[in-house]
């Protein structure tokens, strides 16, 4: 499809959506304005400025969850129409961030929606990922759901488009306080192993087996009181050929309220790794950060092959949630070599409406000589807030601290891995207008 084509598509689309949607809906929400862009290149200083047309459509009724989120801009100095942002594969799917459908009964939904924070199951495998990773390429994953009385299954890929994750966990209640956890995950286009060469930016290699990988645990509830639980647990993984992985974990929660939730939650975890074994090895950011934001790619760095010496990641996590208004979360994890450190905040002030803010800052460290929220090598930051400035004007900003990938770059030298890897700052300030029916 001619990528010039593409904004007007998309357009079209928004527009026949609303009247289709308004005939249906329990509640339809339009918002439309005005707005502008920056982005600066962090390695050349080179700023760039847009002008932005905003145009959001929200349906959401028992069943249907439908949210489309329309990006157009002009350079504003040659009042150009941006088609970069239109050029790749896949960006006809870019104004859409949620699709989802859900059964009458409420035990399963399934559909599009871009991934902001996904932890199937309990996180062995992937945690906390993100599809909005890579600035101007956020693409809608697909995810599944079913939740029955005793067994929950959740399945999922990152995004349609050269996925980077595909994932599925199964729970199974065993009792009322012991859950048992099955994960499974892979990278399709990853190679189990590196040949240490590079082909348009990314590793290139005669295995056709792919990064995978498979955990089973145990959580146990250890005690179930009116102001505080007690639960611990533990888990097997492996990776690739021969990385293994087994460790604990034990988690006190504390609830300072009976009339609302006021929770405070602390978890520490250990577990010990041999062969290279990594957990989380889907973590964050990981669709941009497995090609190596640092020259290597993370093969290259942790191979997956069963030669690396044993070694111990230990963790700790704190949350905190103030009912469904306010939540606070922050962990940090190092290896007792210092071959890596990780470490992730995240902030929420959430209304029913959508309206408030959400914030994550998240930084990864390789080998020992490195400093975690390094602003120009390995801090990863972005932050969203919507609020009212009357019944209907609405106050929108957006910022991104993060990289883009340019194909076009990565063609010039395609034997350098940073050749198309382009360290971005990105923000949006827009005034739009919003009516509900």
């Amino acid at each position: 499809m001619n990528p010039v084509r593409l904004p007007s598509l998309a357009a079209l689309i928004l527009l026949l959506c609303l009247p289709v949607q308004a005939a249906w809906a329990d509640v339809v929400t339009v918002r439309s304005g005005i707005g502008t862009a920056w982005q600066r290149n962090r390695d050349t200083n080179e700023n760039t400025r847009y002008a932005s047309l905003l145009t959001e459509v929200s349906y959401r009724s028992p069943t249907v969850e439908l949210s489309l989120d329309m990006p157009l801009r002009w350079n504003a100095e040659k009042w150009e129409l941006d088609r970069d942002i239109w050029s790749r594969e896949g960006d006809p799917l870019r104004p859409v961030k949620t699709f989802l459908y859900r059964s009458p009964t409420g035990l399963w939904e399934a559909g599009l929606e871009l991934l902001h924070s996904w932890t199937p199951g309990q996180g062995y495998l992937v945690r906390g990922l993100s599809g909005a990773g890579e600035t101007d390429y956020a693409l809608p994953g697909f995810r599944f759901r079913w939740a029955g009385e005793r067994t929950r299954i959740e399945a999922g890929v990152d995004r349609p488009v050269d996925p980077t994750v595909q994932a599925v966990a199964i729970s199974y209640r065993l009792s009322d306080r012991v859950l048992l956890n099955l994960e499974g995950a892979l990278d399709p286009g990853a190679p189990l192993s590196f040949a240490g060469t590079f082909e348009n930016g990314r590793p290139k290699t005669d295995d056709t087996d792919p990064v995978a990988g498979s955990a089973a645990g145990l959580e146990l509830v250890l005690r179930e009181g009116r102001s505080m639980d007690i639960s611990g647990g533990g888990h097997v993984g492996k990776l690739g050929d021969g990385a293994e992985g087994v460790g604990g974990d034990l988690s006190v929660s504390v609830d300072f309220s009976s009339y609302y939730r006021n929770r405070l939650q602390v978890k520490v975890a250990s577990i010990q790794c041999r062969g290279g074994y990594v957990p989380a090895w889907f973590d964050g950011i990981y669709p941009v950060q497995r090609w190596g934001v640092d020259g290597q790619p993370l093969l290259a760095l942790y191979p997956l092959d069963g030669t690396a010496p044993d070694r111990q990641l230990d963790s700790m996590e704190i949350r905190y949630d103030l009912g469904e208004l306010f939540s606070l979360k922050g962990g940090i994890e190092r290896f007792d070599d210092n071959s890596m450190s990780r470490a992730r905040f995240d902030i929420g002030l959430r209304e029913e409406s959508g309206r408030g803010l959400e914030a994550t800052i998240m930084s990864r460290v390789d080998g020992p000589d490195g400093v975690l929220f390094a602003v120009d090598s390995n801090l990863y930051s972005s932050a969203s807030a919507l609020y009212d400035l009357s019944p209907h004007l609405l106050l929108k900003l957006t910022f991104t601290h993060s990289w883009a990938f340019d194909e076009e770059l990565a063609g010039l030298d395609p034997l350098d891995p940073l050749a198309g890897l382009v360290p971005l700052n990105s923000a949006v300030l827009g005034l739009m207008y919003g009516i509900s029916f």
